[in-house]
């Protein structure tokens, strides 16, 4: 850790009017990052907000980011109620994980991540979404594109990581609790810091739906180990070695696996369930999307080859991830004292970068509020600040699979523009579900509109 010493200005972080107690909780309940962006307006890029006990102090300038993430990384740690709450879930996998086993970690699994070994999952990757959308309408109607995305997404990572499948009834089953656990995640962050004895509304639901998560990867884990090595993800996990010989435990390679579980799965598909609720609300952005996907692809499936030369789309899954991001905030706690902009960061203090805010700050982004996929063109994307777009992280903790993310999206949106056109209906509400993560909190009903 940073030794150097710090010397505390008089200032102190600003904040709003808060209610006894509770802080801004009613606040953030209901008016959620729309009150995070008003108050941003009215106090600036650092205000502090109470969630109850706990005090959170938001971030919202690009600059920030380095700061926390690159330049006083050993100072900003995973400690606190946020990250013990994530725990519950995901256990120690290399996103909660911190010092040296964190360290070990990332020396064992960056071999494994290379693009190479990225890109020879793509050939499975597509194959997996093809049997998947063949299921969708065949005719125009109804759909609910939220929940087919999240089945597809899950059956790739299972496809990938265990290389098997699951059934429609088990993927909804996983998908339900684990998006009841993301949602509990807040309310965790809150109520950890009271007594294990007392009862909490949703601590057994948690753990209930935790236990049938893992019930099926353990399952998975299981199943790979009897048939032997393969080219998936899991065969790679079990096979790894650090410099002194040894891999990973059960306990370790569980939570790995539900790390990356969660990772190639939630965020994925809530990135292009959002995505398609924008090319139904604005056709507009539908064409040059049909123009390069039925250029490059034709019919055909794409490959990873294909990832470069469809730039329109992956331009486009950039900027869903900037402006409809499920990574929405990155809370880190201060390990000692530290200055932010000039006001003072106490020992312990909890500080959340809010991407939400960041991704939309007028310092680096021209009409911040407009989605505009080619504000990622080369031309346009040259000279600005490389913190203002973060939803892999940054620094040296940046996401270890943000390729096969990246490949993924494009992917998804790319067969998904091949197949479909999308319109909105009548009853169609978007409106964001905010936990651990942003999704559509009513999925995304549409008419889908077979083109082939």
């Amino acid at each position: 850790m940073s030794s150097i010493a710090v010397e505390l200005p008089s200032i102190d972080v600003p904040s709003p009017p808060a209610w006894p107690l509770i802080g801004h909780l009613p606040e953030l309940a209901t008016q959620q990052l729309d009150w995070v962006a008003r108050t941003q307006g009215r106090l600036g890029d650092v205000f502090a907000a109470r969630a109850g006990p706990q005090r959170i102090v938001m971030l919202s300038h690009p600059d920030h980011v380095r700061h926390v993430l690159v330049e006083r990384r050993d100072v900003y740690t995973k400690g606190g109620t946020f990250w013990s709450a994530v725990r519950s879930l995901i256990g120690l996998g290399l996103p909660t994980s911190e010092g040296q086993t964190w360290r070990s970690r990332r020396r064992m699994m960056n071999p494994e991540f290379r693009r190479t070994r990225v890109a020879q999952m793509g050939d499975a990757m597509a194959r997996t979404l093809a049997d998947q959308f063949a299921t969708w309408p065949a005719q125009p109607a109804a759909f609910d594109v939220a929940r087919g995305v999240s089945r597809a997404a899950m059956a790739v990572i299972v496809q990938t990581m265990f290389g098997t499948g699951l059934t429609p009834e088990q993927s909804d089953e996983v998908g339900d609790a684990l998006s009841f656990s993301l949602d509990h995640m807040l309310h965790k962050v809150v109520t950890d810091a009271l007594p294990a004895w007392l009862p909490v509304p949703g601590r057994r639901a948690h753990q209930r739906a935790v236990a049938r998560i893992d019930a099926v990867l353990y399952d998975l884990i299981a199943q790979r180990r009897a048939e032997g090595p393969s080219d998936d993800l899991l065969s790679m996990l079990l096979e790894m070695r650090d410099t002194d010989g040894s891999g990973l435990d059960d306990e370790a390679l569980r939570d790995e696996t539900m790390s990356l579980f969660l990772a190639g799965y939630e965020t994925t598909a809530a990135s292009v369930s959002w995505g398609i609720a924008r090319l139904a609300a604005d056709p507009t952005l539908y064409a040059p999307l049909v123009e390069e996907v039925d250029g490059v692809l034709g019919d055909r499936a794409p490959t990873a080859a294909d990832v470069p030369a469809l730039q329109a789309t992956t331009r486009f899954f950039f900027e869903t991830l900037r402006l409809d991001g499920p990574v929405y905030w990155l809370p880190r706690t201060a390990a000692q004292d530290d200055v932010i902009d000039g006001f003072r960061i106490e020992e312990g203090t909890m500080v959340a970068l809010m991407l939400d805010r960041i991704h939309r700050h007028p310092s680096a982004w021209v009409e911040p509020d407009r989605f505009d996929p080619d504000r990622f063109l080369p031309e346009r994307h040259a000279g600005r600040s490389p913190t203002a777009w973060i939803p892999f992280g940054a620094g040296q903790r940046q996401c270890i699979g943000k390729g096969f993310a990246v490949m993924e999206g494009t992917f998804l949106l790319a067969m998904l523009v091949q197949r479909f056109r999308f319109e909105l209906l009548d009853d169609t509400r978007l409106v964001p579900q905010i936990g651990l993560t942003r999704r559509p909190r009513y999925g995304v009903k549409v008419r889908v509109v077979p083109r082939r």
